[in-house]
Formats: structure tokens, sequence, C-alpha cells
């Protein structure tokens, strides 16, 4: 209910009959009207916006813009608009209007002349739909724990003689009938850094390069037959095949793990500081209760100060710097894109459910 009360809010602002107004310091976009009378505001996109940004501007909720995103076919993720986008926006609908729909919507008068209600909340709060979240990134995630190496083989041979091997080659692997099926699918990785667990020291798993993706033609012979689907660079014989499991880059965001606590495992690229949009792997998974779409936030524990007067020692609150959707969960580990971040941060500091 609390995200319906904060859309209703945003809602009620964008009723109002001036033709702008300020939100946090930006100015929204014009009132306009569609060839049906029904009003919405068009939004001017400047350098540094996201849809994410743009949804959270207007609807008061960032999660909802892949649920009413009119084009979705032709964007991959909420950072590829540009500069001079005019994005039309209303409570049902976002989609890019063309110049002359610009023209067409701010020329448009409103139905019996009267300004009505801009956007109008749903008559019914519990149809609102889900908060979701877009990522089509999951399936490079560059890690791979020790539980997934212990079922991983490799690329054995090929008919082809050349040394790197691309998309449509045919290879053999290193199983048999019995252990692969036809049509299972591996990915292709090749190791690059070992990870340590900073909690235990002990070795967690693998940074990798994730190249592409194969699939079993025939599992008949000793080595089973399979052939390149996707290469993303140069494929070598020797390269690791870990089970591919396709990840929906359409993500529900759910409640906040109750008791969920861990580490930061690892950056990808041997990375020592992240930033927003960066992916982090962490050392709790299913096992723990992380699954797809949890929240979580990575934290700092407060410092000790001095109370001179008092004699005695407080601890300052915690501080939060960054905030993180957890794309990918596996048995033990997890995968999580940092959604913002307020600080740097790295391997080994401290992440849990998020608090809000």
């Amino acid at each position: 209910m609390r995200s319906f009360s904060i859309l209703c809010a945003a809602l009620f602002a964008l009723a109002a009959t001036s033709i702008h107004a300020s939100t946090s310091g930006r100015t929204l976009g014009q009132i306009g009207y569609d060839d049906a009378g029904r009003s919405g505001r068009i939004h001017l996109v400047v350098p540094g916006d996201t849809l994410w940004d743009i949804t959270d501007l207007y609807l008061g909720t960032p999660w909802i813009w892949p649920s009413i995103w009119q084009d979705n076919q032709d964007i991959e993720n909420p950072h590829l608009i540009r500069p001079g986008d005019r994005i039309w926006i209303t409570a049902g609908e976002m989609r890019r209007l063309s110049p002359t729909e610009v023209d067409q919507f701010l020329s448009n008068v409103p139905i019996d002349d009267a300004l009505p209600a801009e956007i109008a909340a749903p008559e019914d709060a519990g149809t609102l739909p889900p908060k979701k979240f877009y990522f089509g990134g999951a399936e490079s995630a560059g890690f791979v724990s020790v539980d997934e190496m212990q079922g991983a083989t490799t690329i054995v041979a090929s008919p082809e003689e050349r040394i790197g091997l691309a998309a449509t080659d045919h290879v053999f692997i290193g199983f048999s009938g019995g252990e692969v099926e036809n049509g299972d699918q591996f990915t292709i990785i090749k190791l690059t850094e070992d990870v340590v667990d900073p909690e235990t020291d002990h070795l967690f798993g693998h940074l990798v390069e994730v190249l592409g993706w194969l699939e079993v033609t025939d599992a008949s012979g000793e080595a089973a037959a399979a052939v390149i689907r996707v290469a993303h660079n140069e494929v070598q014989r020797g390269y690791h095949l870990v089970k591919r499991e396709p990840i929906d880059p359409e993500l529900e965001v759910r409640e906040a793990p109750d008791g969920v606590r861990g580490s930061v495992l690892a950056l990808p690229a041997r990375r020592a500081i992240g930033g927003t949009h960066d992916l982090v792997y962490l050392n709790r998974g299913r096992l723990h209760g992380l699954v797809e779409g949890h929240p979580l936030e990575i934290y700092r524990e407060g410092e000790v100060v001095k109370d001179e007067l008092a004699e005695r020692e407080l601890r300052l609150p915690s501080r939060v710097v960054a905030k993180l959707l957890v794309i990918d969960a596996r048995r033990a580990s997890a995968v999580a894109v940092v959604t913002s971040a307020t600080s740097e941060f790295g391997r080994g500091d401290f992440f849990r459910g998020a608090t809000d």
C-alpha cells in the first residue's frame, strides 16, 4: 500500500493546471492531450535521464516503467533513451512521441473545454501492476561458484583445425550420453581469477569471462557433439562449460528478505571499487533465503564515538552506501545489480535486506 500512496501523491501533483511544475528541483513537461482527449505530460529527455529516473519523477515510483512502457521491443534497458527524445507520460502509458505528435498533442483542446484530472488513479488499488525491474545483462554475469565448477566440463575437440572457434562451429564436449541430452545448453566461460570468501578465506569460486553458449546436438557418443550458438569472443578448445540457465530479464521486485546478511565477494573485471549499474557477487544465495528480485543494501557499521561528559562510548547508526537488486540467485551465491550508490564500495563490504 505504501507504493500506491506514493503513486497517488504523484498523480495529484500532476493534476495541477499550470503548464510547468517543479518536483525535487526538476521541471515537469508540458501538459498535452492525445487524440482521444486524454491528458498527460510531455517530457523532454536531457543528458543523464533514464526511464527509471523519469518514472520516479512523474509517477512517484521508479519500478513501474517496464509495465507501462509501450516500446519495449526497441529498448533493452532504461539507459538507452537519448537527449532530445520526447516521452508521453500518463498513469498507464509511457512512449516516445514523434515531432508531429508533440505538436498535435500540445495543440489539442481538451474535451468539453475543461481541464480534467490529468492522470487519474486506478479505480481499484488492487489492480496496480507489481513492481518490475528490467535487466538484460544477467547472463553475462562473470562469476561461477566452486559448486558450479564441480559440474562443469570442457570443449575437448572440434572438427575445425583452426585455434579460434566461433558461432555455428561444431565441437565435442566432455559429456557423454546419459550425462546430457540433445538440446541441453551450456555457457562457455574462460577462468580469469579465483575468488576467496572474505568471511572465511576459503575459495568460493572464480571470476570468468562469459564467451557465449552452445547446444548439444548428438548425445549418443562418448563425447557429445554440440554447436556453438552464440559467441561474443573467440572460443578455444579447453574452455570450460557450465549448465546454462536462461534468465528472464524482467524481474518482479519482492519484499526485502528478512535476516539475510553477507558480504560482497567480488566485482567484475578485477575491479576494486564499484558504483551504480555495476554487478556485484555475493556470498549468500537460495540456501540463505535469497531469490531473484530481492532488494538489498550495502552498509557500513557506524563508528564508535565517546561521550566525554557521560564518559561512555556510543555507536553511531549504520550508513547505507548502495542499493542492490538480486538478478540471479544460485544455491549458495547470488549476483546483484547496483541500482544506486552514494559512496564507493568493494570486496568485503557487508550487505543486508533493504530497510526501505
